[in-house]
């Protein structure tokens, strides 16, 4: 369960809200194991279920189980004060307007009456149905709200990606490599952007001999 866990929260383009969902959907799992263990069903636990029934520590295992919901909880707290927040952004549709913020009840309002953006909720990537179909000007607090958690990285794939890029910029055979270039190749190399080399070229003033 943990290595499932840990490739879902794994790759590029993972919005936040979508990897707390995985934890939470982990931690629900093992409350679910502890309550069965608690009454002596074996039924997810293949290994144990193979051995004498009356040779398992079920108290042992029921702890250990409670420590790593703990652990959990713990690390994840801050998400926890953030879920309602989180699921605005994610779920707008189904969220209730009375557990939102002032500011966007009325916005709330109008997003969920509007038949359009909510067949596109269900069609689009949620990216493009902030970026491409809700007007600002008409969703303002939504779309400000939307920003906040595009921006936050939702693993450390880009970070790890930086690395691993750099590591290959300044190898051994490029050690006349500046530092003032380094920044410039990295944004190269870990840009989804491609540079359009013909058009840099032709703005690009030549030196002609005098």
């Amino acid at each position: 369960m943990l290595m499932e866990l840990n490739i879902k929260l794994q790759g590029k383009d993972q919005l936040i809200s979508k990897l707390y969902e995985n934890v939470e959907t982990f931690v629900l799992k093992l409350k679910l194991l502890k309550q069965q263990l608690s009454q002596k069903s074996l039924i997810h636990f293949k290994t144990l279920s193979e051995r004498n029934t009356n040779t398992v520590d079920y108290e042992k295992y029921c702890n250990l189980i409670l420590k790593v919901i703990d652990e959990f909880d713990t690390r994840f707290c801050d998400f926890k004060e953030e879920k309602n927040e989180l699921d605005l952004f994610s779920h707008p549709f189904s969220i209730k307007v009375e557990t939102v913020r002032d500011e966007f009840q009325m916005e709330l309002i109008e997003l969920q009456n509007n038949k359009d953006l909510k067949d596109a909720y269900k069609d689009v990537e949620l990216l493009e149905l902030y970026k491409k179909y809700m007007n600002i000007e008409v969703y303002p607090h939504l779309c400000k709200h939307a920003m906040k958690y595009f921006s936050l990285f939702g693993s450390t794939y880009i970070c790890e990606q930086f690395f691993s890029r750099m590591k290959h910029v300044k190898s051994e055979q490029r050690h006349r490599l500046k530092d003032e270039h380094l920044t410039d190749t990295l944004r190269i190399s870990s840009s989804t952007i491609k540079a359009d080399i013909d058009q840099l070229c032709k703005n690009k003033q030549c030196q002609v001999s005098h």
